[in-house]
């Protein structure tokens, strides 16, 4: 029982509905006289902090995974490492302060699928990278990374990347950035809702923006992150995606229109 006065105030924060975080540098095959270990690093697009702990990093086994400790927060438009060898990766990039690991797996120098999905299990990006073209060949043990020269491009596509100069650029912008005319940081992050969902055959995702949405691209992803549909040019806040062939299960969506730079995430169910 409570024997002395006190006031309560409430403190409301808002909650923002999806925070976006970009793969953003890979370094999976180093070259033999520089070798940091492997590494990825996240760029965080938004005017504000994102915390990312519990957040989970994987490659294409599940069994491979790295969960962000408690605290791990990336400052507005900034940058973080995750290494699989932290001794390794500051033994070369000694001015770097902002990373962290170890993971207890590495990446595979032949490409592969990696995923970066948040404390809820929402998907929120993934990369298939390859050692072959059309991707860059360079960062394949002949010492560049794999640098996406925008985060505002698509990293999914291979031509959305480029060999970094020298050895890379953790915890920084990336030596092969180019700016895109007309478009400026931050990316608004949006909310979308589709219904019905779950659905059998088909359903709409409405993108909640003040914007007219001029050239969007809507991408879906399966359970394991890989795209299985790509809808583009995009000139409506309302969707229809039809069933078609995907099977029954859980699916993840990425929304991105670059024109109003705007980007939004969300989750479905085939039934």
């Amino acid at each position: 029982m409570l024997t002395v006065d006190f006031n309560v105030v409430a403190v409301f924060i808002q909650k923002i509905y999806t925070d976006s975080l970009v793969i953003n540098e890979i370094n999976y095959n180093s070259a033999d006289n520089f070798d940091p270990g492997d590494w990825v690093e996240f760029y965080n697009p938004h005017e504000h902090e994102l915390n990312i702990t519990n957040w989970v990093f994987k490659d294409e086994n599940d069994d491979h995974s790295f969960i962000f400790p408690e605290g791990t927060i990336i400052e507005p438009y900034g940058y973080l490492v995750l290494c699989r060898d932290t001794v390794a990766f500051h033994g070369l990039f000694t001015e770097i302060e902002n990373y962290l690991g170890d993971m207890d797996f590495g990446l595979s120098g032949s490409g592969e699928l990696i995923r970066l999905y948040d404390s809820t299990g929402l998907l929120i990006d993934t990369v298939l990278y390859d050692d072959k073209a059309p991707w860059p060949t360079g960062p394949d043990g002949n010492g560049p990374t794999l640098e996406l020269i925008n985060p505002q491009y698509d990293n999914a596509l291979p031509e959305s990347w480029a060999a970094s100069e020298n050895h890379g650029t953790p915890g920084k912008i990336n030596s092969m950035f180019v700016k895109i005319p007309g478009l400026h940081l931050p990316v608004e992050t949006l909310s979308c809702d589709i219904y019905p969902n779950p659905f059998r055959t088909s359903a709409i995702i409405k993108i909640n923006s003040k914007f007219e949405i001029a050239d969007g691209e809507l991408i879906i992803y399966n359970l394991l992150g890989i795209q299985v549909k790509r809808i583009q040019h995009i000139n409506t806040n309302q969707i229809e995606i039809k069933r078609n062939n995907l099977p029954a299960g859980i699916y993840f969506y990425k929304f991105i229109d670059k024109n109003n730079n705007i980007f939004g995430t969300g989750k479905f169910v085939v039934k």
